[in-house]
């Protein structure tokens, strides 16, 4: 890979060529520039192209492997509201923000036409729910420190 290449997204072309990767790191702490992959499965061509020329793989390789691993690691069962988000738990509320917005534009029926991606959109918006307001984020984070199941999100959108 050379360098210019963005740690998510060679971590989504290394698993979509070896899904048998992916136990390991549904575990493992999110690349800072998930947003990059985000970008790319949500159809933003300019970044895909900037991948594609970065890690030597073809373009709609890189688009596939962006949205296998949004699918596979991002939504994996169990995936609590900031890795369904495609965040860490000390990201800023800025950025929860951004990759909603993103994950959002992939997710859109107007843009996606598969019925299973509605589950997906389902899962985005509860965990938008968590994480919106800083309360809601101060509860839901006291919720999992103390091991509760998470309740269902107020209200979807």
């Amino acid at each position: 890979m050379i360098a210019a290449t963005g740690h998510a997204l060679e971590q989504a072309l290394a698993y979509y060529r070896a899904p048998a990767m992916l136990s390991v790191a549904r575990d493992r702490r999110l690349p800072d520039d998930v947003l990059d992959v985000l970008r790319i499965a949500a159809g933003d061509d300019a970044q895909a192209a900037v991948g594609a020329d970065s890690s030597g793989e073809p373009q709609a390789t890189v688009v596939d492997a962006a949205v296998f691993f949004v699918q596979q690691v991002l939504f994996a069962p169990g995936a609590d509201s900031y890795r369904v988000l495609g965040v860490n738990d000390d990201a800023p509320d800025a950025r929860i923000k951004e990759n909603y917005r993103w994950l959002v534009r992939w997710l859109h029926p107007d843009r996606n036409l598969d019925d299973w991606d509605s589950v997906y959109a389902e899962r985005v918006n509860r965990a938008w729910q968590d994480l919106r307001l800083p309360d809601r984020r101060a509860a839901y984070d006291l919720q999992r420190a103390s091991g509760e199941p998470a309740a269902p999100a107020a209200a979807s959108i």
